[in-house]
């Protein structure tokens, strides 16, 4: 086998391997869900249920809050409520943001646009408890608001990543635009959002993902179990002193499912996304 052959052979068995390494949690997960009690602490443990059962599943929605409602329901509703409004709410400011920053030429821009990759160094946690305060104020502890309007205020992420695919867009387009007597909210809206669309979805899954897989967050602004969201309510499932681990690996199963459906549907335009952003695409 000469060198070239070995090389391809070689990346595609340390792949394979990457690959395996990240489904094989995910088959766990399932086949755990389907099994009993008495199945999943039997050793050695079995690679495939003996009689799949969906009891798990159904458990999972009977589990009720303090006023009655299916925990997993409630959650799972939050948790769409928080991560949905979250995403648009951060797409626009971050890509109208991103636009003044790249092609409007205003005072101060240099100045305002490095506050805000310094916003980028700086921890959440340094921001916790003057952010906590007002919301205190605001009384919005043991809301979702808190969950979601820092989002979309102070996404330093976001504007940084659509400043820099905006900056990609050739000046030519935007002032053959303004020579038609568009004004910068037609450009913005015709010109510059179709363009950076890959751009604009890579983004809108980073912060669906980070909203809806958020723990800290819910955990320092949530109190009652009616507002909890998925990630709150996974640690619920799991037990102070023991773990039903069939439930529990249901009720993961379902909070997993949307997190799957959004990367099969943007995958194509995530890739795209990034290679805009790089600069690797013309």
């Amino acid at each position: 086998m000469d060198q070239k052959n070995l090389t391809k052979v070689t990346k595609n068995i340390i792949l394979s391997i990457i690959c395996l390494s990240m489904i094989i949690p995910f088959y766990w997960m399932i086949v755990t869900a389907l099994k009993t009690p008495q199945e999943i602490l039997r050793f050695p443990p079995t690679l495939f249920p003996d009689n799949p059962t969906l009891e798990n599943f159904l458990h999972v929605f009977q589990v009720t809050t303090w006023n009655g409602n299916s925990m997993i329901l409630v959650s799972f509703t939050n948790s769409i409520i928080v991560a949905l409004s979250a995403t648009f709410g951060a797409l626009l400011t971050c890509s109208m943001a991103g636009y003044a920053f790249a092609k409007i030429k205003f005072r101060f821009n240099s100045f305002f646009f490095w506050l805000i990759l310094i916003w980028l160094m700086i921890p959440n946690q340094i921001t916790l408890i003057p952010l906590y305060v007002i919301f205190a104020k605001l009384k919005w502890i043991d809301t979702l608001y808190p969950l979601i309007i820092p989002t979309i205020l102070l996404n330093a992420y976001g504007v940084f990543l659509l400043k820099q695919a905006i900056s990609n867009i050739p000046d030519a387009y935007l002032e053959a635009a303004r020579l038609d007597g568009a004004t910068y909210w037609d450009i913005y809206t015709k010109i510059v959002l179709p363009l950076i669309k890959p751009s604009m979805i890579t983004l809108g899954l980073l912060v669906f993902l980070g909203r809806w897989n958020d723990f800290f967050g819910p955990l320092i602004f949530i109190n009652t179990d009616d507002n909890f969201t998925l990630p709150l309510a996974m640690n619920w499932f799991r037990g102070r002193y023991t773990t039903d681990w069939g439930v529990f690996m249901a009720a993961a199963a379902i909070s997993v499912t949307p997190i799957i459906i959004m990367y099969l549907i943007g995958q194509k335009y995530l890739s795209e996304g990034v290679s805009t952003i790089s600069g690797l695409k013309g």
